[in-house]
């Protein structure tokens, strides 16, 4: 008698036991029912307006959805009537637009032509702006990167911080290609293409990086921080009160 209860006992037990197996399994196979919460944040941004400017005419904008990333940095051309109003506008549009050029398909060039259009035929005079921008595809971690003008996109890594993008200039500070040029064609918007894996990218506008370039050591020493919180706040210490122009970044992991 005493043995027959001891194998009900054991089956009892068994049964229990696989139950809770197959309920962990149906969890398993059924993630949708389950709500996951990214913590990690994989970028950071700053904006600093220039100590001898009366407003800020740069521009930044980050979008993140579940199949890409795009990152741009956008700075009005100084001396143009609407600098301002053109890193605005550029910004409104690509965020407006995203969907339409960046959707399976990665038509950036497309995208920046006619965004050059809309600012060329916006109704304010010289919307001229500068812009570096890239987008991550997530599934296969490539990277296609454009640029005009002088703002710039940085390589990052645990051994240098070079600039990836060479500036449209006379060298001597003048602008030889910008947004709203209503000459610009096609074959003026650069777009090239690499595999992340562990670099790391800075997009910053020419304010911030003369400052980075009269310090690249120190700049090179704070972004190897872990803590992006921390490197944050560190170089925002070091731009501060001494950006004499508007001084935007976006560093990426």
């Amino acid at each position: 008698m005493k043995f027959h209860l001891f194998l009900i006992k054991i089956r009892f037990n068994l049964l229990l036991y696989a139950l809770v197996f197959v309920y962990f399994i149906t969890l398993i196979l059924q993630p949708q029912n389950l709500t996951f919460v990214h913590l990690s944040k994989h970028y950071i941004t700053s904006s600093f307006k220039g100590i001898h400017r009366t407003e800020n005419q740069d521009s930044y904008l980050v979008i993140d959805d579940p199949d890409y990333s795009l990152y741009a940095v956008f700075d009005g051309v100084g001396g143009a009537e609407n600098g301002r109003e053109a890193s605005h506008l550029a910004k409104k549009f690509v965020k407006e637009n995203f969907s339409r050029y960046i959707n399976g398909k990665v038509k950036v060039k497309e995208l920046l032509y006619d965004l050059n259009n809309a600012l060329a035929t916006s109704e304010y005079c010289e919307a001229y702006s500068t812009y570096c921008l890239l987008v991550i595809k997530k599934s296969t971690g490539m990277i296609y990167y454009s640029w005009l003008g002088d703002s710039r996109i940085y390589e990052v890594n645990n051994q240098f911080i070079e600039p990836i993008t060479e500036d449209d200039s006379d060298g001597t500070n003048i602008i030889t290609k910008f947004l709203g040029d209503d000459e610009l064609t096609p074959d003026d918007i650069r777009l090239l293409s690499f595999k992340k894996d562990n670099k790391h990218l800075l997009l910053c506008t020419d304010g911030f990086y003369h400052i980075l370039e009269s310090d690249k050591f120190t700049f090179f020493k704070e972004f190897q921080r872990k803590s992006l919180d921390s490197v944050k706040t560190k170089i925002k210490s070091l731009v501060r009160g001494k950006n004499a122009d508007d001084s935007t970044f976006i560093f990426v992991r």
